[in-house]
């Protein structure tokens, strides 16, 4: 096995003079940035929270924390007991 750097003229040159010689392709290593995550802007994320709190079952208010711990126990605790719907289950 041989690795070398050159040009393509200067690789064409030596592959005609070393026919015992093959060209076997390698993956190329690319380093880029955190596997595509970015940093959310800090007025973009405000403006997710206030509509995470408009919408508190949503996902978004799961992501972002569209009720206090407070609002949460208490609709689990109507879930558990067959209480009925709570304001939040719209």
């Amino acid at each position: 096995m041989f690795e070398g750097f050159m040009s393509i003229s200067e690789k064409e040159e030596f592959m005609k003079e070393n026919l015992e010689f093959e060209q076997v392709f390698d993956s190329v290593n690319i380093v880029g940035g955190v596997d595509g995550q970015r940093k959310i802007d800090d007025g973009f994320k405000e403006v997710l929270q206030k509509v995470a709190q408009e919408n508190p079952n949503s996902p978004l208010a799961e992501k972002l924390g569209g009720r206090n711990v407070k609002e949460i126990k208490t609709q689990q605790v109507k879930h558990k007991h067959g209480l009925g719907k709570t304001e939040w289950d719209k």
